[in-house]
């Protein structure tokens, strides 16, 4: 990417959970967007349908409930000229979800053991989708209402 030079680059916003950059391509006609975000935020960029978001929001069930963070890219080509105001303004296309493994500190597990030793009630509050908050409660030891059932 040598040739390729960032132009703008979109903000995350509370109204839309992505960011865009615009690039410059080397023949100085177009213009590539790069957005990344919330699938939710991408879903929207891209004006998927609600079949398309139906089936994007399995995907990301099958990907947190391994664990994974899960963020949305997608892309758009838009010829040389003024740039609109906002990203939600360029025609993006969806390129895909990508998942991401954020390693738990091998201190964690026996932290939280430590805290119900002492009789301290642990939560854990996160942004993530539920499964991915699930899975690492269950690698971390922290009593979730599913284990606490079976307890």
């Amino acid at each position: 990417m040598k040739n390729w030079h960032l132009v703008k680059e979109y903000p995350l916003s509370k109204e839309l959970l992505a960011l865009s950059h615009v690039f410059q391509s080397p023949d100085n006609k177009n213009f590539v967007i790069a957005a990344k975000g919330s699938p939710e935020a991408i879903a929207d960029l891209c004006h998927l349908s609600g079949i398309e978001q139906a089936d994007l929001m399995r995907n990301i069930k099958v990907m947190s409930d391994k664990g994974l963070r899960v963020i949305g890219v997608a892309k758009a080509l838009f010829k040389k000229g003024d740039l609109p105001k906002i990203q939600h303004d360029f025609p993006f296309k969806f390129v895909g979800l990508l998942g991401f493994v954020d390693p738990i500190r091998e201190s964690v597990p026996q932290s939280i053991l430590e805290c119900y030793r002492a009789g301290i009630r642990v939560i854990m509050i996160t942004g993530d989708y539920p499964g991915t908050a699930q899975y690492v409660a269950g690698k971390i030891g922290l009593k979730t209402r599913k284990n606490l059932l079976r307890d």
